[in-house]
């Protein structure tokens, strides 16, 4: 099955003072299947919304920069692209739902103005077809008097019905490829599985590639396919999703699973990670989990670990150097 969207070697820099720079993420390798979902999953500036904003192209102006890889959309490397074919692009083959609709959404337009604009823009449709079709998935999400919602301005909105509105918005134009970062977050529980539900059925309607970003690991485990953990702006595990739940390999995934609440376990107390992600600047010189790892060693803090595979598995750690079933990516 053909991958619509394909990145190679990213890795995004970002500007902190006169000539000084630091990167954000390194080294980013994915790939997603029509019709299939990649979860990434990681702890909040470990590079997840870098990742996507760097692959739509999307980085604040004279701060963010792609100094390295490349993006492929249909074979197509949209880093080379000028901003006028991006335009173009974003919006109708590839959409994304973000994280915070409030910053998304122009505040001096109607929600109906943003999603008929949008439409008309990627396609040929009248602005009275565009406003039914707009209407429907309003609806579809699960807004009430959608009609009315149409003529209301996002501040006039709640968190939860503009997060809605951003995700009627990315689905309206049935993208080959569709980004979600944190799709669920303002959303209660009831609400948020009907919008997974719709991602689900765009998914197998129109066969779209999907790249859901989540720190909830229950979603995970629910929608995805495969899995892409980051950490310190690395990819430090990806394997598919069943074999990552039943047996992850890095330490910081296993961390992450354990720190899920189970009603099968008596726990006096929940489990969680110590200490904190670093910053940008403050990354250690060997490997970016070593600092809080359980099972750091003196190689862990002074190298970096290579990339191995083992099996259908990647994993960014030393202890699986040695294996001979194992090759340095």
């Amino acid at each position: 099955m053909s991958s619509p969207l394909e990145v190679k070697g990213l890795r995004v820099d970002f500007k902190v003072g006169k000539n000084k720079y630091v990167t954000a993420v390194k080294d980013i390798n994915l790939s997603i299947e029509r019709g299939k979902t990649l979860g990434i999953v990681g702890e909040s500036g470990c590079g997840k919304s870098v990742t996507a904003n760097a692959i739509m192209q999307l980085l604040p102006k004279g701060i963010g920069s792609i100094e390295a890889g490349s993006i492929l959309l249909d074979g197509q490397d949209i880093t080379k692209c000028t901003p006028d074919e991006i335009r173009q692009i974003r919006g109708k083959k590839i959409s994304m739902i973000f994280q915070d609709p409030m910053t998304a959404l122009n505040p001096v337009y109607t929600v109906g103005n943003q999603l008929i604009e949008m439409l008309r823009v990627h396609q040929k449709i009248s602005r009275k077809d565009a406003f039914e079709y707009s209407v429907k998935m309003l609806e579809k999400v699960g807004i009430p008097s959608p009609r009315e919602r149409m003529k209301e301005y996002p501040h006039q909105l709640s968190g939860g019905m503009r997060q809605r509105v951003m995700i009627a918005m990315a689905l309206s134009t049935e993208p080959e490829v569709l980004i979600a970062d944190e799709p669920t977050t303002a959303l209660d529980v009831t609400i948020q599985a009907q919008i997974l539900e719709l991602i689900n059925q765009l998914k197998v309607k129109t066969n779209t590639a999907v790249m859901l970003i989540t720190h909830d690991m229950g979603v995970i485990a629910e929608s995805a396919d495969d899995v892409m953990v980051m950490y310190g702006g690395e990819v430090v595990e990806y394997d598919e999703v069943v074999p990552l739940f039943e047996n992850p390999m890095h330490p910081y995934t296993r961390d992450l699973l354990n720190s899920i609440p189970r009603l099968d376990e008596d726990r006096e107390e929940l489990y969680s990670i110590k200490g904190t992600v670093p910053g940008l600047a403050d990354m250690p010189k060997g490997c970016h989990f070593s600092t809080r790892c359980t099972e750091c060693t003196n190689k862990c803090k002074t190298r970096k670990p290579p990339t191995v595979q083992i099996g259908g598995k990647l994993v960014k750690c030393w202890k699986y150097t040695d294996r001979e079933d194992t090759t340095d990516e």
